[in-house]
């Protein structure tokens, strides 16, 4: 059986997992959707634009092939319509976390005082540009620049 899908993971974790649930509760589960389509309607089609033409260069031959034919089918165009707008959608992807900076000022964390499930779906946005491109989403002095990398460090010591 394959799980596909951010939230259908979540969901499947939560179901099989009992003893550690990712949900604390119904008020968290439902903050956590509301930020799954928020990041998966609003800040992954910005992502997609600032990382596409760089997403081949992380590809073998057989994949290469099909994300340029899918993707262009998708917008219409080419990848390369994107590059000349690179800079000014990562200025407008950073004012559109502007609440989540907000909350990681105040708070430390999205999910409170503590990482949690709202931390780990935000984080995953992240993680896919470093993957795929070198751009700098954030400013160095950015308090989510700080919380990626102290979650970061965190995931890399629990890994080895």
């Amino acid at each position: 059986m394959f799980v596909y899908d951010s939230w259908n993971i979540i969901n499947w974790l939560d179901k099989n997992y009992t003893d550690k649930p990712l949900s604390i509760n119904p008020a968290n589960k439902n903050f956590s959707h509301f930020l799954y389509y928020w990041t998966s309607r609003q800040l992954l089609p910005e992502l997609f634009k600032i990382i596409a033409n760089d997403i081949p260069n992380i590809l073998d031959k057989e994949d290469l092939e099909y994300y340029i034919k899918t993707r262009e089918a998708r917008i219409k165009g080419p990848l390369s319509e994107f590059k000349p707008f690179i800079s000014s959608t990562i200025k407008y992807f950073r004012k559109l976390i502007s609440p989540i900076r907000a909350l990681i000022k105040e708070k430390g964390y999205i999910s409170g005082n503590a990482t949690g499930l709202e931390d780990f779906i935000f984080f995953g946005n992240f993680k896919w540009v470093a993957m795929c491109s070198n751009y700098d989403l954030l400013d160095k002095d950015d308090c989510i620049n700080d919380w990626y990398n102290n979650l970061h460090k965190t995931f890399s010591l629990q890994n080895h």
